[in-house]
C-alpha cells in the first residue's frame, strides 16, 4: 500500500482499517487476546481496540507506516494553541501496536511517548525552526495536508521505545 497521506479521508480510513485487520490477526496468531473498540472509542478516544498485556486488559492504537518504521505522533495539530492538542498526544490508548515494513510487531507504551513529548516541549517549545532529535525521536513542525494548519509532529523509532512481540 502506498503512502496514505495524500489520500482523501474516506480512502485513508478504509486503507487504515485493512491494515488494522492484518495487525489484529497477527497479534491473535501470536496468542495475544484482541478485542475491537466501539465506534465511539475509535473516533473520540483514538482507541482501536484492547489487548491483554502485563496481566491486564489495555487500550491500544494500531499503526503501520508505509514509508518508515517509526510512530508518527501528532503533538500539536495547531501550534497556535498553548496546550498540546494533537490527536495522538490526547488519545487515550495505553499502547501502540506497530507493524514495521517487514511485518514484525512491536508494542510501545504510549506513556513513554507522551513523557518525551512533554520534556521536548519544556525544553524547545512548540515552534521550532528545524527538525530536532531529542531522546532518540525526531520532532519537526509541518503543515497538515488537509487542514493547512501548522502542527508539531514527533517520530518515535519503535526499536528504541517498544517491545518486540
Amino acid at each position: 500500500m502506498s503512502d496514505m497521506s495524500s489520500m482523501d479521508l474516506n480512502s485513508r480510513v478504509k486503507a487504515g482499517q485493512k491494515l488494522e485487520a492484518i495487525i489484529r490477526k497477527k497479534l491473535q496468531d501470536l496468542g495475544v487476546w484482541v478485542r475491537n473498540a466501539s465506534e465511539q472509542e475509535d473516533k473520540v478516544d483514538k482507541i482501536d481496540g484492547y489487548i491483554h498485556v502485563g496481566g491486564k486488559n489495555a487500550s491500544v492504537q494500531i499503526k503501520q507506516r508505509q514509508t518508515g518504521d517509526d510512530i508518527i505522533f501528532e503533538v500539536f495539530c495547531d501550534i497556535n494553541d498553548s496546550m498540546p492538542n494533537g490527536r495522538d498526544f490526547n488519545g487515550k490508548a495505553d499502547w501502540y501496536a506497530c507493524r514495521d515494513r517487514n511485518g514484525k510487531l512491536t508494542l510501545v507504551p504510549t506513556a513513554n511517548l507522551k513523557k518525551v513529548a512533554r520534556e521536548f516541549l519544556a525544553r524547545h517549545g512548540r515552534v521550532i525552526d528545524r527538525p530536532i532529535r531529542f531522546n532518540g525521536a525526531q520532532f519537526r513542525n509541518t503543515t497538515d495536508n488537509h487542514s493547512g494548519q501548522p502542527k508539531l509532529m514527533a517520530y518515535f523509532p519503535t526499536s528504541d521505545y517498544g517491545y518486540k512481540v
